[in-house]
């Protein structure tokens, strides 16, 4: 399973949209083109996700109008991603470890695409719940460890955006930065 890559399963060309769309012209694209979530972006920058789930327990279910709010006031965030070019077990323990169901796919500094629970589904429906055993398993491990992951956002080092950054000495920086 360890050579099978991200970029080899992943679902292409996700739909980013502004943060300051309303959750109702956000239903509408997601209608249109058939997905379940968009990727929301900020000044052209990755800044989190809103999924059909967040529409109705953050907006419908507490009674809010879809007209009025903003998706920049219901996304997830921080946004964890994944290189392409990283083994989809990785990914899988990601995602499990994260329980997420997606999981944004950067080459460099873009995002190339998402992997999905499905993706990995199709391809071997057993990695997802040997991953989530795995998850399970190492609970206290992670209060420990330094994250492995990458996450998009500002660097706390020198306040650029990267979709590149690490934990390091307590810190989210980018590469630059972890070297320094």
């Amino acid at each position: 399973m360890g050579t099978i890559k991200v970029s080899e399963v992943m679902s292409g060309s996700p739909i980013m949209v502004s943060k300051d769309l309303s959750v109702e012209e956000a239903a509408k694209i997601m209608t249109g083109e058939n997905v379940d979530f968009l990727l929301v972006s900020h000044d052209e920058n990755l800044v989190g996700i809103v999924t059909e789930r967040d529409i109705i327990r953050k907006v419908i279910a507490e009674g809010k109008s879809p007209k009025e709010v903003r998706l920049g006031d219901i996304m997830s965030t921080p946004i964890i991603v994944i290189p392409g070019d990283e083994p989809l077990e990785k990914a899988a323990r990601i995602m499990a470890r994260h329980e997420i169901r997606r999981l944004p796919v950067i080459e460099g500094h873009r995002i190339t695409g998402v992997l999905t629970q499905e993706d990995i589904v199709r391809i071997s429906p057993e990695l997802i719940e040997i991953t989530k055993e795995y998850s399970r398993m190492e609970v206290h491990e992670r209060e420990r460890e330094v994250t492995e992951e990458y996450v998009a956002g500002r660097c706390e080092g020198c306040g650029q955006y990267s979709l590149m950054l690490k934990m390091h000495n307590d810190l989210l920086l980018c590469p630059e930065c972890r070297e320094e």
